[in-house]
């Protein structure tokens, strides 16, 4: 729908805005698909596009989430956990 598609826009423009600071330089980036249980939901490839997350040289991983049950929350958790690096 038409609404996603600007809250998208949105979302992509405020992430490579906040990834540009230098506090930000080593972050990697947890995306939480939420609502992949609906019929319009875009797919891992489309959200990946859209957000241009492979223009940025952060380490990235999109997770298909539904907030009601918390499915995928546990998975995501678990590699931010892997991944995160002390500073």
């Amino acid at each position: 729908p038409r609404e996603y598609t600007h809250r998208i826009a949105n979302a992509k423009e405020e992430l490579h805005f906040l990834m540009q600071e230098v506090e930000l330089s080593q972050a990697i980036i947890c995306v939480l698909a939420n609502k992949q249980d609906l019929p319009h939901a875009l797919n891992f490839d489309e959200l990946e596009d859209q957000l241009e997350l492979n223009m940025l040289p952060h380490e990235h991983r999109i997770f298909p989430t539904n907030a009601k049950t918390g499915k995928g929350l546990e998975d995501a958790l678990d590699w931010l956990c892997m991944y995160m690096k002390p500073f």
